[in-house]
């Protein structure tokens, strides 16, 4: 099992931003990008961390506004957050890497791609926001984000039941794997004084009329690099069909359905996961 290690790279006087950090760094490295919400690095990345069965350089950052990062009273956008992994990118001494995001995570792991193609080896996007035009109950997205209930609704999760109930209807497709453990960590998050500001931020500025802007949609095709969709057939939050049809349009791109899951594949089979990341490195190992 690794050993994950954190370092706090201070990137201005009012932004820090904690690195989780396993593996060689002379290796070839992957970066794992958290979703929105109550989410983090050590929250959705933990056991693909500590199960990785290689000595690659693995890197998950809290993205500002999350975890063990700062969060300062800003904008926090998608620009904002694609620029930030490229100073990480720089800071860190990094190569070519292969760049996994989870939800909000792979929508800035998209806007990335489509920036600096030339940094990717390889693109896995896991029910990544940014590949949808549509979201269930819009119109009630679009209100419940602007609306001052937002932000209390997060204190809910003091509940234990409320906060297990939460993560069966969403995150993970079979309740029974829903440790005690696991509630603990999101009803944490849940208890932050800033729980939730950073992604209605986000919300906020990428929604119109309570639907996505879908502005990454277009750009695609350009991606012609090895990308791997990974997705729960049951996702109530990033429509199945949404990955099916991204996966038809991007030139090189393979989409693994993960059956009865929600919106945490990752997290609810680990060991699935890795596998069809080493089975996704083994076939594009000569097209990188």
């Amino acid at each position: 099992m690794n050993t994950i290690e954190t370092h706090t790279l201070t990137l201005s006087d009012d932004l820090s931003v904690a690195c989780h950090t396993a593996g060689r760094p002379e290796e070839e490295a992957w970066v794992f990008l958290h979703g929105g919400g109550l989410d983090s690095a050590m929250l959705s990345w933990r056991e693909i961390i500590t199960q990785w069965p290689g000595n690659e350089y693995l890197v998950a950052p809290d993205l500002p506004g999350y975890g063990q990062s700062s969060k300062p009273d800003i904008d926090y956008t998608l620009d904002f957050y694609t620029e930030l992994l490229y100073t990480l990118w720089k800071t860190l001494g990094l190569q070519r890497i292969n760049l996994c995001g989870l939800s909000l995570g792979g929508s800035v792991a998209l806007q990335f791609a489509l920036r600096y193609p030339h940094l990717l080896k390889r693109l896995v996007l896991v029910a990544p926001w940014g590949i949808s035009t549509e979201l269930p109950w819009p119109r009630l997205g679009g209100w419940y984000a602007r609306s001052r209930w937002n932000l209390p609704a997060y204190r809910l999760c003091a509940s234990r039941l409320l906060t297990r109930r939460l993560i069966a209807a969403t995150l993970f497709g079979d309740a029974g794997k829903i440790s005690a453990e696991l509630v603990g960590e999101v009803r944490a998050a849940a208890l932050e004084e800033e729980a939730g500001k950073a992604f209605q931020s986000f919300q906020l500025s990428e929604t119109y009329g309570g639907k996505p802007t879908g502005r990454l949609l277009p750009e695609l095709p350009k991606i012609d690099f090895p990308v791997l969709l990974v997705h729960g057939d049951k996702d109530p939050v990033i429509p199945l069909a949404d990955a099916e049809a991204a996966a038809t349009i991007m030139p090189n791109a393979q989409l693994e359905i993960f059956e009865e899951h929600k919106h945490w594949p990752q997290k609810e089979s680990p060991e699935r996961f890795l596998q069809t990341l080493a089975d996704f490195s083994e076939a594009t190992a000569e097209v990188v």
